[in-house]
């Protein structure tokens, strides 16, 4: 566990990483988190994703307003899921944008390399 100039970032084993910037909470999840790992998570607003299978799980416990998609493979999970996949220069992104009371919506987001 770290706290750095207000950033809040937890690791844990199996490449799991939950992190706090401005009351936004992050989450990354290797391809084999236990499911008994989740129970302990309140709220996910952004999800970085690399994972298909395990995405789609998590988008349905959390239904966070962001995934950012990391790899190649990760493009189906937009089919699977019925949504196009952004492709942004960059991302900015504000707490109260992902706010219900805002409509958010899940958005699929990929990077330009």
């Amino acid at each position: 566990e770290y706290e750095i100039k207000g950033i809040e970032v937890k690791g844990f084993p199996k490449n799991i990483y939950l992190i706090k910037i401005e009351d936004i909470n992050f989450g990354y999840f290797g391809s084999d988190t236990p499911e008994s790992f989740f129970d302990g998570i309140s709220s996910l607003d952004i999800l970085f994703s690399a994972d298909t299978a395990q995405t789609v799980k998590i988008i349905k416990q959390f239904n966070p307003k962001i995934v950012l998609v990391l790899n190649e493979n990760a493009k189906n999970l937009g089919k699977e899921l019925g949504l196009e996949i952004e492709v942004l220069d960059k991302l900015s992104v504000k707490k109260k944008d992902l706010s219900e009371d805002s409509g958010a919506k899940l958005r699929l987001v990929s990077l330009k390399d």
